[in-house]
């Protein structure tokens, strides 16, 4: 619930900005490693935000 109400949040910041957000699935182990998280640390999801094309 809290990952639900944190994406929507930065979606309506994202608004605000006049920037566009996506909320979505990812290689959670790629980006574990990338991230260099710790072993009890975990990827549930991704959100971009950047401008609209």
């Amino acid at each position: 619930m809290a990952t639900g109400l944190i994406a929507s949040n930065i979606y309506l910041i994202a608004a605000s900005q006049v920037l566009a957000a996506w909320f979505h699935n990812c290689n959670r182990e790629a980006a574990a490693r990338d991230f260099k998280l710790r072993s009890e640390q975990r990827v549930l999801y991704a959100q971009t935000v950047g401008y609209p094309a």
